[in-house]
């Protein structure tokens, strides 16, 4: 719940470090929890999350 705090450039380090420590066919799943200013756009924000991981085979 902190790497978008991080410069782009940490970012990359970041991921770069994690792709290589993955075993073969090893997924890694960032998920930032973000809060709706309304309560009609906190409903659309976990409709479209389950949608993404239910397309995504997660």
């Amino acid at each position: 719940m902190s790497i978008h705090h991080l410069p782009n450039a940490e970012k990359q380090r970041l991921f770069t470090k994690i792709y290589i420590h993955l075993k073969p066919g090893g997924i890694f799943v960032n998920a930032e929890q973000v809060s709706g200013n309304t309560d009609t756009i906190e409903a659309y924000y976990k409709k479209e999350w389950g949608r993404t991981i239910r397309e995504n085979g997660v």
